[in-house]
Order: C-alpha cells, then structure tokens, then sequence
C-alpha cells in the first residue's frame, strides 16, 4: 500500500462523481512546463550537442573495459555504465 493511497472513495469514482476535468491538455501542460526546463541546464553543459549518431565499431567499446570508463554494446546500441559498475 502506497502512503496516501488508501482512501474511502475510489479515486476513479470521484474523478466520475465529481466531474473531475484536466485543467490543461498535455500539449498545454508540456508547453508551460518545458521552458521552465531550461533554467535546470546544467551550467558547465557543452554548449554543442554530444554526436550521438557517430557509431562506435566494437574494438572501440572494448577500449572502454574499466572500473573508470566501462561501455557495453546490448542490441547493437552503446551503453555507459561506468556509474553503475560500483553497484555490481
């Protein structure tokens, strides 16, 4: 049971009884919250993008085979998980 989730009337039948209505479609909502996103930029952000279309051949990912610097190739697709190799 999640905290606050346990109440007498279903949320479902409220939505219904009440006529509950979103107050903004999801356009609306993404178009008053994404502009808000970009004072979250990180500061010392590459003002380029990353190339993320550049494919890496698998002698290059075996290069990243560390505990500092570890990639993985799953799908055909380049993951870095060096931030995850302290968790296994």
């Amino acid at each position: 049971q999640l905290a606050g989730t346990h109440h007498w009337y279903k949320c479902d039948a409220a939505k219904r009884d009440l006529g509950y209505k979103p107050v903004w479609s999801v356009a609306e909502g993404l178009a008053l919250t994404i502009p808000s996103f970009r004072s979250l930029r990180n500061p010392n952000a590459p003002d380029e993008p990353v190339d993320v279309t550049t494919p890496y051949t698998a002698a290059e990912v075996a290069l990243h085979n560390n505990e500092k610097d570890a990639w993985l190739i799953i799908d055909g697709k380049v993951y870095d998980i060096t931030r995850y190799v302290d968790m296994h």
